[in-house]
């Protein structure tokens, strides 16, 4: 997978991800909080529409690192990063 454009911002507890894909044959995109011991995968989106993962999600207080994980159907993934604070 190809990532094309990736941005997320935060308004109060709602953190909003944009992500635009490359990938003919695509399975996921999930997160997982680097600092969950149990390293939980999150689904942010299983299907694109034009391309494009587009996900709110809410969270709770506190500050956050996340690894998002792109992932197509033979199992090939790219990451990228996204740190933020949620007050």
């Amino acid at each position: 997978p190809v990532i094309e454009f990736f941005d997320y911002s935060v308004n109060l507890r709602t953190v909003t991800f944009v992500i635009d894909i490359i990938e003919e044959n695509f399975k996921e995109v999930y997160y997982v909080d680097n600092d969950d011991e149990k390293e939980t995968k999150k689904r942010l989106c299983s299907i694109l529409k034009d391309g494009r993962c587009f996900a709110k999600k809410r969270f709770n207080t506190g500050d956050y690192s996340l690894t998002l994980h792109i992932v197509d159907q033979s199992g090939n993934e790219e990451t990228q990063d996204a740190d933020f604070s949620v007050y």
